[in-house]
């Protein structure tokens, strides 16, 4: 039981901890008057100055959320009950606090609009916030379950420890499926031939193959047969493949595009040319930024394909399931990672 609720502390770090970076700036910057190029650029540093305050917000209690599974895994190896809610009641502490500052930091943060970068409305900042603060009100709910958990285990109650594992399960699907939602939302006012609607759908099917492994950590816990669970994650991978063929082929027309965009404003000096070629400048280098994002899902969905192959007709193992939670994990650290650099360049940190 002590490892399937490792396991799980790994899928709950599955939740972005930077949601921010949906904003289709192709069609702004490509369908801009020069005469708004200046008023254009300089909203769109502002967003993303604002992205990066909305990012900080959050750091403290998403590094904490992270650090539950090491944790827990270092609690386990004291040997008894006692001993490990002694050990793990610290990071637990942690958690909250941290969790208490984020929800004060979020309450506090501005919500400014930005009129002319036409955002779609689940992407302007005061529907952004709203997201990261449900998001962390899910990991405040995640992290009560967790008492539970341990009194069950000093009582030396299987019964009991099963019952609280399953609710853990539970609330992190939900906090899964919310995410899902949520992105769903957004590819629904993304341009069909804007690279970000591939990205977006990755996240649909990240948040599927969590789903998923949720439900084989359950079915494993209470000793059940999963014969689905490879021919499953073998059809999200084959969606992850075709995600991302669609989107580095709209990528490099995007790059291309802007390339040449750039290339007839060089050597230009009005304030409007300086700020439509910097502009170019910033859909370019975010252009090369998702595309290390399709390479981030590319390694995932190769993950899926060993885990399938692994998986047999009966309950899947924790030794199965690992590589794959690991992957999970390690994936949406990367690609978060990747939403703060696109932050910063719009910006201009970067």
């Amino acid at each position: 039981m002590s490892r399937l609720i490792l396991t799980w502390t790994a899928l709950l770090l599955a939740v972005p901890a930077f949601g921010a970076d949906r904003t289709d700036n192709k069609t702004t910057a490509r369908e801009a008057s020069t005469s708004e190029a200046q008023a254009i650029h300089a909203e769109m540093i502002a967003f993303g100055q604002w992205m990066i305050r909305l990012d900080a917000a959050t750091t403290e209690a998403i590094a904490a959320f992270r650090d539950v599974g090491p944790s827990w895994n270092a609690a386990m190896a004291t040997g008894s009950p006692d001993a490990m809610e002694a050990r793990f009641r610290p990071t637990l502490a942690r958690v909250e606090a941290a969790i208490g500052t984020a929800r004060a930091r979020l309450d506090a943060l501005d919500t400014p609009s930005f009129p002319r970068l036409r955002l779609p409305v689940d992407t302007e900042p005061v529907r952004l916030r709203a997201e990261m603060q449900r998001m962390i009100g899910n990991m405040a709910d995640i992290a009560q379950t967790l008492p539970g958990v341990m009194t069950a285990m000093r009582a030396r109650d299987p019964s009991a420890t099963r019952l609280a594992m399953v609710k853990m399960l539970d609330t992190t699907r939900a906090l899964f499926r919310a995410q899902a939602a949520l992105t769903a939302a957004w590819a629904a006012t993304t341009e069909a031939d804007d690279p970000t609607l591939q990205s977006l759908r990755f996240e649909l099917l990240f948040f599927k193959s969590g789903v998923r492994l949720l439900d084989s950590v359950e079915r494993g816990a209470l000793g059940k047969p999963d014969p689905t669970l490879g021919a499953d994650l073998r059809g999200i991978a084959g969606e992850i493949d075709a995600v991302v063929t669609a989107g580095n082929k709209l990528v490099d027309a995007q790059r291309a595009e802007f390339t040449a965009s750039r290339e007839e404003l060089a050597g230009e000096k009005d304030p409007e040319s300086v700020s439509a070629r910097a502009m170019a400048d910033k859909v370019v280098a975010m252009s090369g930024l998702q595309q290390e994002g399709f390479a981030v899902s590319q390694r995932y969905a190769a993950q899926l394909r060993r885990t399938a192959d692994a998986a047999g007709s009966g309950p899947v193992s924790m030794t199965v399931l690992g590589p794959m939670i690991d992957s999970l994990r390690t994936t949406r650290t990367e690609l978060d990672e990747i939403g703060m650099r696109v932050a910063q360049v719009m910006a201009g940190t970067k």
